[in-house]
């Protein structure tokens, strides 16, 4: 039986072929019609797969599918993508055994669409699973072939595979290899998707950009820090920022939109840290400083504490100023540092890195997630519905891309 190397390397020697007569002419209507001819002469063609299986016979000489059966075969071939996909489709049925065809005909759609987790023996479903091309993922057309009215959706719609009515959104995170005593390898990393999962359309970025920008403009005056009531807190804060800043300033991360799982957690404490030294600072009102505002510009002022009851409705008010040098100060460091949602409630950073895990899930068109896990022999098909979205957790963020862990 063909391998998925064996059609990989037919589409590899024509696609270098191609390369080669493009260099030769330039011409785009040339280039276009070469590389049709050279796809063709990679990949039989579907009339090749039909006349085959048309050709086969049984014990009895008589054909060993029929005409429904057959037509069966090319609504598969119909639901299948163009070019590269279906190509793929066709050097893997080709060269099968006369065992491996009826196989695959007699399995053909029997399948509903699956709502709960299902195992791909290993020998022709696993051989089948691995054969991916570009515009699918691995793992699409065994969907195609295994399930009742399942059809790929290529790159036209934000779900990949719709098995009648219901809609997938398929993610191969299966293993491949061995390990040295022979095991199959798993791969139990995080699943990334696309411009769903972008950082930008999240709050919670938006307030790490804004974490970073603070702590950098109070690192930048003389001594900022140290305003602080000197605590055990402030030493594990000076710590945290310190980490950030290096995160930021040396390593370029952060900010271009790589946040790792330490990065979380350095977060985490340090607005866990400021939480603690802010609500330890005692005030005996709910207002320390006033912003006054007009032709000249800008000017803060430190007063003594007042309260909500203080201030009038209108007509006169008595304040006393503390300091009004427009100079750093303990409160006015303090209320800064407070400008973040998340020093205010540490453990709500958590909660919305989660939330926008669920909300990718929720909003997205799928009804159900069929991530595949296992090693390269031994694969499993996790069915994730999209109403168990809260149990998506979030892992990392890469390339300005949120990555989350499905339900175990």
């Amino acid at each position: 039986m063909a391998t998925t190397g064996d059609y990989r390397a037919k589409f590899a020697a024509a696609f270098e072929k191609l390369t080669e007569e493009k260099t030769v002419n330039k011409a785009t209507t040339f280039e276009k019609s070469t590389e049709e001819e050279t796809l063709n002469e990679a990949a039989v063609s579907r009339d090749d797969v039909i006349k085959q299986f048309k050709s086969l016979k049984n014990k009895n000489g008589k054909a060993l599918f029929d005409a429904a059966e057959l037509k069966k075969l090319n609504t598969f071939f119909d639901k299948l993508p163009a070019r590269e996909p279906s190509f793929a489709a066709y050097q893997f049925l080709l060269p099968l055994s006369y065992d491996d065809k009826k196989y695959f005909m007699d399995q053909l759609g029997k399948t509903a669409a699956p709502t709960k987790n299902f195992g791909i023996s290993k020998g022709f479903d696993t051989d089948l699973f691995h054969v991916d091309a570009k515009g699918i993922g691995k793992g699409e057309i065994y969907c195609a072939w295994k399930f009742k009215d399942a059809e790929i959706q290529g790159g036209g719609e934000s779900f990949d595979v719709a098995v009648g009515a219901t809609k997938y959104e398929v993610k191969d995170y299966s293993g491949t290899g061995f390990t040295k005593k022979g095991e199959g390898v798993v791969n139990n990393g995080a699943i990334r998707i696309g411009v769903e999962g972008s950082v930008s359309k999240f709050n919670f970025w938006k307030e790490i950009l804004k974490t970073v920008n603070i702590i950098e403009k109070i690192q930048t005056g003389k001594d900022t820090w140290t305003l602080l009531p000197e605590s055990t807190e402030l030493s594990q804060l000076l710590e945290l920022k310190d980490h950030i800043l290096n995160r930021v300033q040396k390593e370029v991360k952060i900010v271009t939109g790589e946040f790792n799982k330490t990065d979380a957690k350095k977060f985490t404490q340090f607005y866990e840290a400021a939480n603690r030294i802010v609500t330890n600072y005692e005030t005996s009102g709910e207002f320390n400083q006033m912003v006054l505002q007009g032709k000249s510009g800008q000017r803060s002022i430190v007063i003594e504490p007042i309260s909500t009851s203080d201030i009038p409705a209108s007509g006169k008010m008595e304040i006393t100023v503390k300091d009004s040098s427009g100079q750093a100060t303990v409160e006015t460091l303090i209320n800064y540092l407070l400008k973040l949602e998340y020093l205010r409630n540490p453990s709500k950073f958590e909660l919305d890195l989660n939330q926008a895990v669920a909300d990718i899930i929720a909003e997205g068109q799928a009804d159900y997630w069929m991530v595949f896990r296992g090693s390269q022999n031994n694969i499993l098909g996790k069915i994730v519905s999209k109403d168990r979205n809260s149990e998506f957790l979030y892992d990392t963020i890469s390339q300005n891309g949120i990555k989350f862990k499905e339900p175990i």
